[in-house]
């Protein structure tokens, strides 16, 4: 995560991951064995990958779900009607038409947390430690007819969708999966963090 956004600036700093530590220094089940990373691992490790400072921490990720649920509502137009009057005239009328609707909420709730340290590969102190959490959602509305609709009433969906124009997101449009939100905090996340781990002025070994 911390690499990807690092990796934007690589002229400014240098790094290993996790994928190099367990690939070329440790396996996995070694790195594994050594535990939550305390100074005595960080240096340990910090020699074999030869950097100045490990960072080390854990994500946590949250989601949920809202919908998708309904609320029935009516709407109504006015439409004109001819017929021939008892003189054998031809009048014409304009009469109230209602007709029902449903208005449809669904939306995705995400939220991660990232906890770290940055710890000395030379004699194991913590030179930094935050938590951050960030938390997003995406929220998407449509209309549907109840009943089988008329040509009007067809287009009647236009004057409902400006009616509800803070609630319709589009036509039946779903909103952003969990999988893309906590992608795109994560990311937020890692983007934010990079240029403190910069300033720190260490080459990096980073631990997921």
């Amino acid at each position: 995560m911390i690499a990807k956004a690092l990796s934007q600036k690589r002229e400014l700093i240098a790094f290993v991951d996790r994928q190099y530590i367990t690939g070329f220094l440790l396996g996995e089940q070694d790195l594994a064995g050594l535990g939550m990373m305390d100074a005595a691992s960080a240096v340990k490790i910090g020699k074999l990958a030869r950097v100045h400072a490990m960072v080390v921490g854990q994500v946590f990720v949250d989601s949920s779900t809202e919908g998708p649920k309904s609320t029935l509502k009516t709407h109504s137009y006015t439409s004109t009607i001819f017929h021939i009057n008892s003189e054998g005239k031809r009048e014409s009328e304009e009469i109230k038409v209602e007709y029902k609707y449903k208005l449809w909420h669904h939306s995705n709730q995400a939220k991660v947390r990232v906890s770290y340290q940055i710890i000395s590969a030379l004699d194991g102190s913590v030179i930094d430690a935050e938590v951050i959490s960030k938390e997003e959602s995406s929220k998407a509305g449509w209309i549907t007819l109840v009943d089988v609709p008329s040509e009007r009433e067809k287009e009647e969906l236009r004057t409902l969708e400006m009616i509800e124009r803070e609630n319709v997101t589009g036509f039946s449009k779903p909103p952003f999966s969990h999988q893309e939100l906590i992608e795109g905090l994560i990311l937020r996340i890692a983007t934010q963090l990079a240029p403190k781990l910069i300033e720190q002025g260490a080459l990096l070994g980073v631990s997921e």
